[in-house]
């Protein structure tokens, strides 16, 4: 009986090894994935955001409040309407690459910021951007595989 040990394929995964470390700090090559895997939740919280008159759980587990009596005297359409929806002008901006929703990569920090008027009240009252485990585990699978690709074959996109 014979074993046969053979390291033929050690400097191949060396060099792997040493390109994953080099990627670890730096965000910038998937950068428009990971604003595309934003925008794909954003999207979500908008299409199953809760009814105005009762509020409810939106997508990634924020509770909304339901909207006030004096938002459906100011507005009275919002009474057959869904959280967030009215116009459609937020909505679109969020989730339409473009001067209404920006990003930058700085290293290993990543910045996205919704741009649109009033976009700062309602994220205060019912927040449209957050980090929750499901938008996470999408974005660490995307690091993941951006470590462990091979230089040769571009990084996939994100599912839409």
């Amino acid at each position: 009986m014979e074993i046969k040990i053979t390291t033929t394929g050690l400097s191949q995964m060396t060099d792997r090894i040493e390109t994953a470390q080099d990627r670890i700090g730096d965000l910038t090559p998937i950068s428009d994935q990971v604003a595309q895997l934003i925008r794909d939740d954003i999207n979500t919280r908008f299409l199953l955001s809760p009814v105005t008159t009762t509020g409810g759980m939106a997508h990634g587990g924020i509770e909304y409040r339901k909207l006030s009596n004096m938002a459906f005297r100011q507005n009275p359409r919002r009474l057959s309407g869904q959280i967030h929806i009215d116009s459609g002008t937020l909505w679109r901006g969020a989730i339409t690459p473009g001067a209404q929703n920006v990003y930058h990569v700085d290293g290993d920090t990543f910045f996205f910021e919704l741009t649109a008027k009033n976009v700062d009240e309602l994220q205060k009252l019912r927040p449209i951007v957050f980090w929750h485990n499901e938008l996470l585990e999408k974005i660490a699978k995307l690091i993941q595989e951006s470590l462990l690709q091979d230089n040769r074959n571009p990084i996939p996109r994100p599912a839409r």
